[in-house]
């Protein structure tokens, strides 16, 4: 493998980290002003069904959740020495979704102005969490990575069950479906008792899937904010294909009530990728 090739692994090997967690994301620079939603099917219910499967573990008020409006974590995404690269996760504020009110939810990947020559990163993705429930209702990403691009957008109906592509494909999906972004969210929303294992229906490019995420212990490590107490998290996709190894995840998230991801670690061939915080704005409170 040649230098360039080398070089061009580690970058999209360590923007990967949060990708896989739904951490990084689409389109160009420009795009700040939310996603354009295509059009939806006719069979598509966007109402809050009756009786919606919330659990005692999910958020049943925009004042319960652990993050706010213009909440915003920066990570410096790297390969031991090597910095390739920072993402981003926000969360934008409420936002109306053909007449229900959903959290916008964004991640963003780039690659530094070094790694630029070898392999350019401009990744983003826009999710829209229903604010009752934080099930998924609406999801896209444009991935700009090298020469390659690849845009993706999914309208999902909890109602009937079903996710839609503007291509026309659709795909049956379990109650209280996710996306990638919104299964990351609802993580910080539960208890993460050690030993414990949440399972979460998922669903991306046109499969559906379970993530599993086990509590494996408590533990303190340096952080911008000092020492900081951190539940230790490993996600897993159970589906084949997914990931080459399962479990080579780790997220830490911190022990108290915000529940802010504040290091990340990713298993390659050639070592480990690291996504570390390095900005933390906190949010506001919801109106």
């Amino acid at each position: 493998m040649n230098m360039r090739i080398l070089i061009g692994s580690i970058v999209a090997a360590s923007l990967a980290v949060p990708l896989t967690m739904g951490l990084a994301a689409a389109v160009s620079e420009t795009a700040g002003s939310g996603p354009a939603v295509a059009t939806v099917p006719d069979s598509v219910s966007v109402e809050q069904p009756a009786g919606f499967p919330l659990g005692n573990d999910l958020p049943r008020s925009l004042a319960s959740l652990p993050f706010g409006p213009g909440e915003e974590t920066t990570f410096e995404l790297g390969y031991g020495v090597i910095k390739a690269g920072e993402a981003t996760i926000s969360v934008v504020g409420l936002q109306d979704y053909f007449g229900q009110s959903v959290i916008h939810l964004r991640t963003r990947a780039r690659s530094n102005g070094f790694f630029d020559a070898f392999y350019k990163v401009r990744d983003q993705a826009d999710s829209f969490a229903d604010a009752d429930s934080l099930f998924a209702r609406y999801f896209n990403k444009h991935l700009r990575e090298g020469g390659y691009e690849r845009d993706v957008e999914i309208h999902f109906d909890q109602i009937h069950g079903m996710a839609y592509y503007p291509d026309g494909r659709e795909s049956e999906t379990p109650p209280g479906t996710h996306d990638i972004i919104t299964a990351f969210f609802r993580v910080r929303t539960l208890p993460l008792e050690a030993g414990s294992i949440e399972l979460m229906p998922a669903h991306g490019d046109k499969r559906k899937y379970d993530l599993k995420v086990k509590v494996l212990r408590r533990e303190t490590i340096k952080t911008i904010f000092g020492k900081t107490a951190c539940v230790v998290v490993q996600p897993m996709i159970t589906e084949e294909g997914l990931f080459s190894h399962q479990g080579d995840l780790l997220v830490w998230l911190t022990d108290d009530e915000r529940r802010v991801p504040v290091l990340m670690k990713a298993s390659i061939p050639v070592g480990a990728i690291e996504a570390r915080l390095t900005r933390y704005t906190p949010g506001g409170a919801w109106e």
